[in-house]
């Protein structure tokens, strides 16, 4: 039996969604929520808002929906995951623990320390007091990064020690990064190229995608701070099945393995933002 579908989001992921989905013989009827300009051609966009649950699980019982893909950080933060399970009703995507990966930097870091899974040095703080402690402790550059889910947008990167006093203002005193900021996480500066890895997880059983090279920073020559938006190519020559072995071993299964411990196995999309450093 063909399977209605709904996606929620409106950005291009769930464009991409809407096209690939309606390409299989196996749907029938493919919503989006709130949609765009680019899903209505391939879905019908319905006007609620992604952040009201039981309007969204009412439309699913009333057009008979059979699973509900779920694009943004947003509403995955806000447990609707875990509100879809307990009214019975299919959904991909991480519940509420699962979803800290993405939407709490504390949380993952805490998660790779706890698990001697790679990650820089960090300080966890809640204060400019505290920040400008953690730096005397890290030294410079140093990056800060704020916990919640900042659009992309919330992470500074610190070369001198006008940028660190730049920075702190505006976490601190201009709370440009809202709730976001309640902690930071105060970070060693690393540096080397990026690689972005991209997995579809059951619990323990995942499945690469593809792999991709980022440029978040707004100017040329990777400077200035990060953006939303980024520039990327798929795949990166840096990419071999020698350092697929190792994110496989040392990254991706120990997380998996990491949240099953915690009692939250892992479900859904998993992006790894990795980066190389002396070819580790």
């Amino acid at each position: 039996m063909k399977k209605n579908v709904l996606i929620l989001g409106s950005g291009g992921r769930e464009c991409a969604f809407a096209w690939k989905i309606n390409q299989d013989p196996n749907s029938n009827k493919i919503y989006c929520m709130p949609g765009n300009a680019g899903t209505q051609t391939f879905a019908k966009n319905i006007n609620i808002s992604i952040d009201d649950h039981q309007a969204i699980l009412d439309f699913v019982l009333e057009n008979n929906i059979d699973i509900t893909i779920v694009g943004p950080e947003g509403p995955l933060d806000a447990g609707i995951v875990d509100f879809f399970k307990s009214n019975n009703q299919k959904i991909f995507g991480p519940d509420q623990i699962g979803t800290q990966l993405e939407s709490s930097k504390i949380y993952a870091r805490d998660l790779m320390k706890k698990y001697k899974i790679p990650h820089p040095n960090y300080i966890c703080c809640t204060n400019k007091d505290e920040t400008i402690k953690a730096r005397k402790i890290l030294g410079l550059p140093i990056v800060l990064k704020a916990d919640g889910l900042a659009a992309g947008k919330g992470v500074i990167i610190c070369n001198t020690e006008t940028e660190f006093e730049e920075a702190l203002d505006i976490f601190f005193e201009d709370k440009n990064f809202g709730n976001a900021a309640q902690k930071v996480s105060v970070e060693q500066c690393i540096s080397g190229p990026e690689i972005s890895v991209f997995t579809v997880c059951n619990g323990l059983d995942y499945v690469i995608i593809n792999n991709a090279q980022d440029h978040k920073r707004v100017f040329d020559d990777d400077l200035g701070p990060n953006t939303g938006g980024m520039g990327a190519y798929c795949p990166t020559s840096l990419y071999n099945l020698e350092l697929e072995n190792s994110i496989k071993s040392r990254i991706i299964e120990p997380t998996l393995q990491a949240m099953v411990n915690e009692g939250s196995p892992y479900t859904g999309f998993l992006y790894f933002g990795l980066m190389l450093v002396n070819n580790e």
